[in-house]
């Protein structure tokens, strides 16, 4: 192994560790001996190695890695929209790369320039597009109102088609016969990834 792919494969496994160690990876929540006695690390089921071990395929930045996790996890609480529908659309949108920017498009979740004043609004401060805390609540904020506006029980594809292309896109798709797009199904595919 060169000596790279073994420097890595060492962080790869202190991610993991310090996941483990943070997140309480276990789904009955465990418990760790320390020197004041018994620490109980509080259960989150939906943290497995394998969730953490995927985004690292997209960013190699542990402190970015556990800030995504916990606003991902923060956004989804807040506005009721599933966990594993925030992380499918940041991967789709951004690969995990909190500095992409596509068009007038920004961040992990590409909330375009037209919804920032609004957004800004909303939120009653400033926000910074391209901060993972900002982008993943403001992109969950969005996507919580179109799965109220939109979904169908867990079927996303409308909510997602409004998400990706804009509500006129959506009507007019609907119009035209279309139930899903080629950006809906691939969220839809990757969701599972990120399920419990």
């Amino acid at each position: 192994m060169k000596k790279k792919e073994t420097i890595k494969t060492a962080g790869m496994l202190i991610l993991l560790g310090v996941a483990a160690f943070l997140f309480g990876m276990c789904s009955a929540g465990r418990a760790l001996e320390s020197s004041r006695g018994t620490v109980d690390i509080p259960a989150r089921e939906w943290i497995s190695p394998d969730i953490i071990e995927h985004i690292s395929l997209y960013n190699d930045d542990e402190e970015e890695i556990a800030e995504i996790i916990e606003a991902a996890e923060g956004a989804s609480a807040r506005y009721s929209v599933p966990m594993e529908l925030v992380l499918a659309v940041i991967e789709t949108e951004s690969g995990f790369k909190k500095n992409a920017r596509n068009g007038g498009c920004y961040g992990l979740m590409q909330i375009h320039k037209v919804n920032h004043r609004w957004l800004r609004k909303e939120f009653g401060r400033e926000l910074d597009f391209c901060d993972i805390s900002d982008n993943i609540y403001a992109g969950a904020y969005v996507l919580a109102g179109l799965v109220q506006a939109y979904a169908e029980g867990e079927d996303y594809n409308y909510a997602l088609m409004a998400y990706n292309g804009g509500e006129g896109d959506l009507r007019r798709m609907i119009r035209d016969g279309y139930t899903s797009s080629a950006y809906s199904r691939k969220v839809i595919g990757r969701m599972a990834k990120y399920g419990n």
